[in-house]
C-alpha cells in the first residue's frame, strides 16, 4: 500500500503510520486476518500477492511515454503470466476485483494512446486463467454447495431472488463496515482537490477512484456468496485504505495551517492507536497464558492415560 501511494517520493513516515492506523481501526476481524495462521494465509498473504501484482501495473501507469516500451521481454511475459495465475486464484471476490482493476487500467492506457506492453496482456490473461481454475475446482464447488445447504437450506439451483436478497444484505453490512472509511475518503478527496500536488494530479485522482471502485466491485461480488464472514471484508477495506493513502500521500502540506492541522490530528490519533495496541497486546499475552495452561493440562492428561 505504501509503495503504491508514495510512488517515487521521499520517505513519508506519517503516511506509513496512517496506513497502519487505518488497518488497525478499520478491520472488523484483525486477529483472524493477520494473526490466525490459516486466515492470514488466505487473506493477508493472498492480498500481498495481489497488491504486488497490481504494483507492476501502477508503475507502468505512471511511467513517461518514452520509457513505457522498455523492459518488455519473453521472460518478463512468462513471469507475469505465472504471477497472474497465482494472483487470480487467491480469493473469490478479490479475483473479480483484480480483473476489473486491470481492465480499467488497460482501457485507460488505450484511450490515452499510451503503450500497452505484452507483459501486461500476459499478466491479465494469467489472472483470468487462475481465477477460472479456482472457481471451477471441485473443492470450491463442494464448499459452495455445502454452505448454501447449511446456511440457507438451498440445494441444487439457486433462485435469482436469493441473490437479490444477498445484495440487500451486503449493502446493509457495507454501512456498518465501510461508513467511516468512506467518510474519511470524502474528506481526503476534498483536501486533495483543494491542496493536491500538481504533478500528475489527474492520474493520481484517477488511480485513487479506481481503487475505490474496485473496492465497491469486491463488495458487490459477495452478493453471490452463501456467506460473508467478517474476515472476508479484509481485501475490500484494504482497497479502500489504498485509495485513501494515495490521496493523502499527494496532498501538499506546505501551507502552514494545513500542516499544523495534519500534525495535531495525527498526534491525537497516534496516541489513541498506541494505547489501543498496548492494551490489545496485554490481552493477547493473557490469552497466550491461558492457551499454554490448557496445553499443559492436555499433555498431563495424555501422559496419565
Amino acid at each position: 500500500i505504501y509503495h503504491i501511494a508514495n510512488r517515487q517520493k521521499k520517505i513519508n513516515i506519517s503516511l506509513f503510520f496512517v496506513i497502519n492506523i487505518l488497518i488497525w481501526f478499520s478491520l472488523p476481524s484483525f486477529s483472524q486476518n493477520l494473526l490466525w495462521i490459516t486466515g492470514s494465509a488466505n487473506y493477508l498473504w493472498g492480498c500481498l500477492i495481489i497488491w504486488g501484482f497490481m504494483t507492476l501495473y501502477v508503475e507502468h501507469f505512471f511511467q513517461k511515454k518514452d520509457k513505457q516500451k522498455k523492459f518488455d521481454s519473453v521472460l518478463k511475459r512468462l513471469c507475469l503470466l505465472i504471477l497472474g495465475i497465482t494472483a487470480g486464484w487467491t480469493n473469490e471476490n478479490m479475483g473479480i476485483a483484480l480483473i476489473f482493476f486491470l481492465i480499467i487500467i488497460l482501457i485507460y492506457l488505450r484511450y490515452e494512446k499510451e503503450t500497452i506492453p505484452q507483459w501486461m496482456i500476459w499478466g491479465f490473461v494469467g489472472v483470468i486463467i487462475g481465477y477460472t481454475i479456482m472457481m471451477l475446482s471441485p473443492g470450491n464447488a463442494y464448499r459452495s454447495h455445502h454452505e448454501f445447504l447449511v446456511n440457507h437450506k438451498v440445494e441444487g439451483n439457486v433462485p435469482i431472488s436469493f441473490y437479490f436478497y444477498r445484495f440487500i444484505t451486503v449493502t446493509r453490512f457495507s454501512w456498518v463496515y465501510l461508513f467511516y472509511p468512506v467518510l474519511l475518503y470524502i474528506v481526503m478527496i476534498a483536501l486533495f482537490l483543494w491542496k493536491g500536488e500538481k504533478t500528475k494530479k489527474s492520474k493520481v485522482l484517477f488511480l485513487s477512484l479506481l481503487f475505490l471502485a474496485t473496492s465497491a466491485v469486491a463488495t458487490i461480488v459477495m452478493s453471490g456468496s452463501p456467506s460473508f464472514p467478517q474476515r472476508a471484508w479484509f481485501g475490500i477495506i484494504i482497497l479502500l485504505i489504498t485509495a485513501i493513502a494515495i490521496l493523502y500521500a499527494n496532498i501538499d502540506f506546505s501551507d502552514l495551517k494545513l500542516r499544523i492541522a495534519n500534525i495535531v490530528v495525527f498526534a491525537a490519533i497516534f496516541i489513541v492507536y498506541s494505547v489501543s495496541v498496548i492494551e490489545s497486546y496485554s490481552e493477547l499475552l493473557r490469552f497466550e497464558e491461558v492457551c499454554l495452561y490448557r496445553n499443559r493440562l492436555a499433555d498431563k492428561a495424555l501422559q496419565e492415560g
